[in-house]
């Protein structure tokens, strides 16, 4: 499966400069510097931030590592304690220009482009000493002083500029959640920063927009909520304003979200509202994880904070990076793509971050490289659905992976790692990782190959909250890895024709395992008792009927199946995402090898009293004393049969190259009518609202047109006008039974 991108799409990579530089040759403290210095222990295994990358003295040979993972664009940030000597006075630091213009340069010359963010949570810590940082109007000035002065210096180097990295999520670690100093717990702190922030924000834009010509903007980090009962519906709401919309809605519509104004009132909040706001050129948008809400059942603050109205949680069976505890959700990402385009004018914006961090990569080091292929596979998870979106008209134009190096990560330190290159701390060595090698390639040809499927269970399978379908054929085993959208990610086949049961079960349990996947929707000829999870009847693969074997695969492997018949599954492919969506009482008949059929009455397949309703291909006709199946006349092996002795034909297609034959002519309208005839028994027995036809033959259009003629023919040569055919084809062929599988197990096991 190939995963196309513009070709002008911008794959890069994102880190920021107090993450990455070290603290050499600064004047002035970050609040980082001085928190790191005062309290040490707050920091994971007591490392700080310096030497970090040291990208201050290494700078050439990171933009050499840059070059070897094709970066199209990269970002970093201007450290405001390294450009100033003093910022309050606003001493220029000719050491800390100097290196930005040797960096900046020595990226453009190797043809990247440069993003450039001016604040990445490293306010100098004398603003928040003697100004009590973005509470202070000072420091609004300050901050705007520090962005001319980074426009003038810089622009001929740059890009794109960035306002602010994720000021939410400072904002909110500063202020609710004690992981960013000053560590100040306060809702009114929390709502004035922001707004602060805002006003920032808005000045520098201005500013830029008066005396530059390129592009600006803002880079926002997403947390959208999911919520799972109408009754959650304004916990989920109130997340959101506070959390997403707070800086959504004024950087883009140029407003305050009036539900957030409306709940600061309610709780007696203060806001110094800016009376105009100046638009950005693009958004960046940070995504790592949803947020599961439900309404609060235990507040227990003295004082109001936002989650009075909600709490977060994660959901039984939820998959999760369990390094970070954090959900994973990749079609979150299409969700946010279609927000924007939908709900915020389709503004011109980027994937700014999305990336796995995990914890001891080094064990995962062979022969020098570490082997990230779990980092790939996440990637890609969210890339499909970027392209999804892209596809279907998102104004996305790049997509930047966190982060370039191992890098510095707060009060993390060096815990969790998401780089293209590894940074040895003891050794100082920095060096490609596996997964840098896909991206490297995705850079160059803006497209992969493949999705989702893992080599194991373990970290492969941490990610891997698909299903593997399996479609039991008379010659093959199909699989394929779908989401809980019906999309196929892969696919592909196993041979068995002639294959024991042994070796049946050692295809099915393989492919399982391999495939990482605890959810197995399997679809299989025959009479399926999906209580028992057994087979009975006639079927192409006998082996297949051979004991438990379904059971005994959720025993050894750990994981949850379900079964249902192929011609079923089929059916309910069309009813859940095909051409019977919409529709509660309709005929699917598939035509193929036999004659696959199913009635569906009120949105329910029907079974029958032992399991054998709405199989017409079991009809039975008798012909000078002997009986005969109606799949021996009506299937696509029943045509080939007839033709094959007049014309070489190997399958239903080959058929109609054949019709200019008198003799192949005649046995085809023989063939028609018989068709026809059971098209009208079944409508007049059933009269349902639609039929649907599959298998390959259907795909033929004179084959669909000459069943509908003859249908009509026979009609009126009986007189009964009211039984009319609406007769449509199946959206799906070779895949419908995959499809079906996956709808039939989140039928059985989860709420749709």
């Amino acid at each position: 499966m190939k995963i196309q991108f513009p070709g002008e799409f911008s794959f890069g990579a994102a880190t920021s400069g107090p993450q990455t530089e070290g603290a050499s040759d600064k004047k002035t403290d970050s609040i980082w510097d001085y928190w790191y210095r005062t309290q040490p222990d707050a920091f994971h295994n007591k490392v700080g931030n310096d030497p970090a990358c040291n990208t201050y003295y290494e700078y050439l040979e990171d933009v050499e590592l840059m070059k070897a993972c094709k970066l199209n664009s990269f970002r970093t940030s201007i450290q405001w304690s390294r450009i100033f000597n003093d910022p309050i006075k606003l001493s220029i630091n000719e050491e800390g220009v100097s290196f930005y213009r040797n960096y900046f340069r020595a990226i453009r010359e190797a043809n990247i482009d440069l993003y450039v963010n001016l604040f990445h949570f490293d306010l100098p810590f004398v603003l928040e000493e003697e100004y009590g940082g973005w509470l202070s109007d000072r420091v609004i000035d300050l901050y705007v002083e520090f962005a001319k002065v980074c426009f003038q210096l810089f622009d001929e180097y740059v890009d794109k500029w960035i306002t602010f990295n994720e000021p939410i999520a400072f904002s909110r670690s500063a202020y609710f959640y004690n992981d960013i100093y000053p560590c100040h717990k306060s809702t009114q702190a929390y709502v004035t920063a922001n707004n602060n922030i805002l006003r920032a924000h808005n000045l520098a834009v201005s500013i830029y927009k008066k005396y530059y010509d390129k592009e600006i903007g803002i880079v926002l980090d997403l947390l959208p909520p999911i919520i799972s009962s109408e009754e959650d519906h304004y916990a989920g709401l109130v997340y959101d304003v506070f959390i997403n919309k707070i800086f959504l809605d004024p950087c883009i519509k140029l407003e305050y979200n009036k539900d957030y104004l409306e709940i600061l009132k309610k709780h007696e909040i203060d806001i110094q509202q800016i009376s105009e706001f100046y638009p950005i050129d693009f958004v960046g948008i940070n995504y790592y994880q949803p947020v599961y809400v439900r309404k609060q059942c235990d507040y227990r603050e003295r004082e109001f904070f936002p989650w009075y109205y909600f709490e977060t949680y994660i959901p039984e069976g939820v998959r999760i990076n369990e390094y970070r505890g954090w959900a994973i959700e990749p079609r979150v990402v299409y969700n946010i793509a279609k927000t924007i385009q939908k709900e915020y004018g389709n503004i011109k914006w980027y994937l700014s971050e999305n990336g796995m961090g995990v914890e001891n990569e080094e064990t995962f080091l062979k022969d020098g490289i570490i082997q990230d292929d779990y980092r790939t596979d996440f990637i890609k998870e969210h890339l499909y659905y970027l392209a999804k979106a892209v596809s279907e008209g998102s104004n996305c134009f790049g997509y930047h992976l966190w982060t370039f190096i191992d890098c510095f990560s707060w009060k993390n330190s060096f815990k969790n790692r998401y780089g293209l290159v590894s940074l040895n701390l003891q050794t100082r060595e920095k060096n490609l990782k596996k997964n840098a090698v896909f991206y490297r390639d995705l850079a160059v040809n803006k497209f992969f190959i493949g999705l989702v499927m893992n080599s194991g269970r373990g970290r492969g399978a941490m990610l891997n909250s698909n299903y593997l379908a399996i479609d039991i054929g008379g010659s093959c085993i199909k699989w394929g890895i779908l989401d809980r959208e019906g999309t196929i990610f892969e696919k592909g086949e196993l041979a068995v024709d002639g294959i024991d049961f042994a070796d049946f079960y050692k295809e099915i349990s393989e492919l399982t395992f391999k495939s990482g996947c605890k959810k197995i929707g399997i679809s299989s000829p025959g009479t399926i008792d999906r209580k028992n999870k057994t087979i009975s009847g006639t079927v192409s693969v006998p082996c297949i009927k051979e004991g438990d074997w379904v059971k005994r695969l959720e025993r050894e492997l750990g994981v949850s199946c379900s079964i249902e018949n192929d011609a079923n599954c089929a059916t309910l492919a069309e009813m859940w995402i095909g051409n019977a969506r919409g529709y509660r009482n309709f005929l699917n008949i598939v035509i193929g090898t036999g004659i696959g059929s199913t009635f569906v009455v009120n949105n329910q397949i029907f079974r029958g009293a032992n399991l054998y309703g709405s199989e017409l291909g079991y009809l039975i006709r008798n012909i000078d004393g002997k009986f005969y199946y109606e799949s021996e006349f009506t299937s696509t092996k029943a045509l080939v049969d007839r033709i094959s002795p007049i014309v070489p034909v190997k399958n239903g297609q080959e058929v109609f190259q054949y019709l200019d034959n008198p003799l192949v002519d005649e046995e085809y309208k023989n063939f028609i009518n018989d068709l026809a005839i059971l098209f009208y028994n079944a409508v007049h027995m059933y009269d349902p609202e639609i039929v649907l036809v599959g298998g390959a033959i259907s795909t033929n259009k004179k084959f669909i047109e000459d069943l509908k003629n003859r249908y009509e023919e026979i009609r009126k040569e009986v007189g009964m006008s009211s039984i009319k055919l609406n007769l449509n084809t199946c959206r799906f062929y070779n895949d419908s039974n995959l499809i079906g599988a996956v709808y039939h197990f989140i039928s059985e096991f989860e709420v749709y």
